[in-house]
């Protein structure tokens, strides 16, 4: 008996212990990657810090309407950083010394127009003061801790068996870019997080008993908000992934279960819908990264999607078009 108490709480200990590891390794990587060296930072940085409206100093109304001001270094932050540009050296982000650089000038570089969902933003300005290499790290910070809870919460939900499945599966899919955009200042980190961790809790809420499938559904709730707050893609993952957890559950499930489950998957997947296309952003579903006057034609969609498969599978590790960002 003694032995057996001794190894379950070596068992806690060690699961106890993934999570602050995991919030210390990305939080160093945040921390070793330079600001505005991750994709879009000029205009994520720029509307996160005109999240929360106007401020002094932080960011002020443009000289003209759709127009912001914000400080000149932030506004310059990805100067370093562009990859069509000629080869630049590391010494760029030192001397183009975007902390000193306050003064207020126009940029067209924000979310005003609603191409993103606000709530990413809106969190993320909190974390904004007048010190701005402080202010970015903050926020990267704080999305690694949104992560990591959502995490934990998920490895709470599971079984012991199931466990190491899950932790072996997120490594995976997150090395080297996953870790990269959730340890950075892109809405990404919790489109990540969110789609990550939400068809778990939704699942085991319809499967467990007592404590876990509240928590289940806590966490069902707190993901769902994340991703559909931070990209409208997120959302329509979500929807995808509650569609898909109906299918796999509706024929384990009793009939008043499956009533009840039909229900709350037909809100929460709708919900979703609304929210992926309430955004600018959410025609991208559809219409894709183009002008949306051309006339998309499904074949040539499909073909052109299975040919850069390989981009999409390898781009990570630094092939095809985007490989010199590792997009």
């Amino acid at each position: 008996w003694k032995t057996r108490f001794v190894l379950s709480n070596t068992n806690w200990l060690r699961h106890l212990l993934v999570g602050p590891l995991l919030l210390a390794v990305l939080v160093t990587w945040a921390v070793a990657s330079p600001p505005g060296a991750s994709h879009d930072d000029n205009f994520h940085l720029a509307s996160s810090f005109c999240g929360i409206g106007y401020r002094e100093n932080i960011c002020e109304p443009g000289s003209t309407e759709g127009i912001r001001k914000i400080p000149e270094g932030i506004a310059q932050i990805a100067d370093c950083y562009w990859p069509t540009r000629a080869p630049i050296p590391g010494s760029c982000v030192i001397e183009s010394d975007y902390g000193r650089k306050t003064n207020m000038v126009d940029s067209v570089m924000t979310n005003k127009n609603g191409l993103y969902p606000p709530l990413f933003y809106a969190a993320n300005s909190l974390f904004v003061s007048s010190h701005f290499q402080f202010s970015i790290y903050a926020m990267r910070a704080f999305n690694c801790l949104i992560f990591v809870i959502l995490f934990m919460l998920a490895f709470l939900v599971l079984e012991n068996k199931t466990r190491r499945y899950y932790l072996i599966s997120i490594l995976l899919c997150s090395l080297p870019l996953g870790f990269y955009l959730i340890a950075s200042n892109n809405p990404s980190s919790w489109g990540i997080a969110g789609v990550s961790t939400y068809w778990i809790f939704f699942y085991h809420f319809w499967i467990l008993q007592k404590w876990k499938r509240w928590l289940s559904l806590f966490g069902a709730v707190i993901a769902f908000a994340v991703a559909v707050g931070s990209r409208a893609d997120a959302a329509f993952y979500i929807m995808l992934s509650t569609v898909l957890v109906t299918f796999v559950l509706f024929k384990v499930l009793t009939t008043k279960q499956r009533l009840s489950l039909f229900l709350a998957g037909l809100f929460a997947g709708l919900l979703a819908v609304k929210l992926a296309f309430g955004t600018n952003q959410g025609a991208v579903i559809t219409d894709g990264f183009q002008n949306l006057q051309v006339p998309r034609v499904g074949i040539d969609v499909l073909l052109y999607n299975i040919l850069h498969i390989p981009e999409v599978v390898f781009g990570p590790f630094g092939y095809g078009r985007h490989g010199s960002l590792g997009w």
